[in-house]
């Protein structure tokens, strides 16, 4: 049956087929607006992640120029330091070099840091007058000429801003270690300006002020790298087996400290070696083991390792000194004494060279490591003695000790001397005289060619709570 709307049911009815139509438009509409936000959403957090990923790795580069910063001023300060008591022309001439460059490689590090160039006017100054005026000097020592008393006392005078200047870039170094700042607030600012943050002090107000009148196992010692022949020279002719070598362990260890000995064969290296593991009578099974390496030739130990934990310190670093020498005495090593010393979380590394006729042989090296505990030995590296310890009775100088005292500069105040040998980097060995002096606050190590007259080194030493060491 078919069925007649009337004009009011026919509109009716388009009427919700256009309501139909418009929601099914609104729900469209809704639907790409939300895909929308969602993208705007995701593109903004990625932009932002973005951004954010650049201003880290940004961060992370101003940040390696500072430190790069940082350990070239320390440079050009000790090399300024050295360069004022120098008195050879040759010697005046790597040291002068050494400045120029340094200071040059400072400058290229601050034009990396974000900080507008007036902040920095002084500082740069400071740096290329110290840069200039260094290459110049060298030039004229490359002609065979000496420092004058003036151009020492310039030198002098760039020394003592250079302390200034590393003194605050220390300061500034542990406000950045500590988050105080960052490059990139400053980058935000434009400028240095930052006195909403935690900086202490003002750092380059503080330098352009100090310089704005202006018109520079562990590190053992002087000679660390000390190895200085290609054959070892300190072996016996004796060749001993493994287990000869492993009897020749109680020379160095106390048998009734030991529970279980366990052999790891032959190492290839320059100089043969038997290779032990110790497991120690106090030390359960699978803990710490004493490690031991013996010479095929000899029968001499190379090296020893015990990395054990250590307790409260109740031996002094002297006390630690004396039982060092006891210990090499009773194995053997004669003749020993205590050169460079340095702390280490509880226990101690001391360098021991071997002297003879009152001249002490820095190249005859053995490093001991003590427990500060109990005065234990738990460490021992004898390459360097094992490599160059050989009969030296025909060295003779043909310098008196007064007329290389002769060859130092009037601003050190001598007081020490005694004759050494030296390695150089030719694998070598000199003949010296050694003399530790004082310039104001500064002690210096200055070695005098024996044969020559030659300024062969200089180093500044230094002594306070973390050991004796050389720069």
């Amino acid at each position: 049956m078919e069925i007649n709307l009337s004009n009011e049911d026919k509109n009716e009815k388009r009427i919700k087929q256009i309501i139909r139509k418009k929601d099914r438009e609104k729900r469209k509409l809704k639907t790409i607006i939300y895909v929308l936000t969602a993208l705007v959403i995701v593109t903004g957090l990625y932009a932002y992640k973005s951004q954010e990923s650049y201003m880290e790795a940004m961060e992370n580069q101003y940040n390696q120029a500072f430190y790069e910063l940082v350990g070239y001023v320390e440079n050009v300060e000790t090399k300024l330091s050295k360069a004022m008591i120098v008195t050879t022309p040759e010697y005046s001439t790597q040291t002068l070099n050494d400045i120029w460059r340094e200071a040059n490689l400072a400058q290229s590090a601050i034009s990396q840091i974000p900080v507008s160039g007036d902040l920095l006017e002084q500082t740069n100054k400071y740096l290329n007058q110290v840069s200039d005026y260094s290459y110049t000097l060298s030039r004229a020592c490359t002609n065979n000429e000496t420092l004058t008393e003036e151009q020492v006392n310039n030198l002098k005078q760039m020394y003592t801003y250079s302390k200034t200047l590393k003194e605050e870039l220390s300061n500034l170094s542990s406000d950045l270690q500590a988050d105080t700042f960052s490059w990139n607030d400053i980058l935000k600012k434009g400028n240095y300006n930052l006195e909403n943050q935690t900086v202490k002090v003002g750092f380059m107000d503080n330098v352009n002020n100090n310089l704005q009148d202006y018109s520079g196992i562990i590190y053992d010692g002087a000679f660390s790298d000390h190895i200085t022949q290609t054959v070892p020279q300190g072996l016996k002719d004796n060749e001993v087996t493994e287990e000869e070598a492993k009897q020749k362990i109680y020379t160095f260890i106390d048998e009734a400290t030991v529970k279980e000995i366990k052999s790891n064969g032959l190492g290839n290296g320059t100089i043969e070696a038997y290779n032990f593991d110790i497991l120690l009578s106090h030390e359960q099974l699978g803990d710490n083991y004493l490690n031991i390496s013996i010479t095929k030739k000899g029968g001499d130990i190379l090296c020893m390792t015990y990395n054990r934990d250590y307790g409260v310190e109740t031996i002094s670093i002297e006390e630690a000194k004396q039982k060092g020498r006891e210990y090499l005495n009773k194995i053997g090593y004669n003749n020993m004494i205590e050169t460079y010393h340095m702390n280490e979380n509880g226990s101690v590394i001391i360098n021991y060279a071997y002297t003879e006729n009152d001249i002490i042989m820095y190249t005859d090296l053995i490093k001991l490591k003590i427990a500060l505990d109990n005065g234990e030995v738990v460490g021992m590296e004898a390459n360097g003695y094992l490599y160059n310890h050989h009969d030296r009775s025909n060295k003779k100088s043909s310098l008196s000790i007064n007329e290389a005292r002769e060859k130092i500069s009037p601003l050190v105040q001598i007081i020490s001397e005694r004759q050494c040998i030296i390695p150089t980097d030719w694998k070598t060995e000199l003949l010296c005289y050694e003399f530790k002096g004082i310039v104001e606050d500064t002690t210096y190590l200055i070695y005098i060619n024996a044969e020559n007259g030659k300024e062969e080194n200089i180093y500044i030493l230094i002594d306070d709570e973390n050991g004796m060491l050389t720069i």
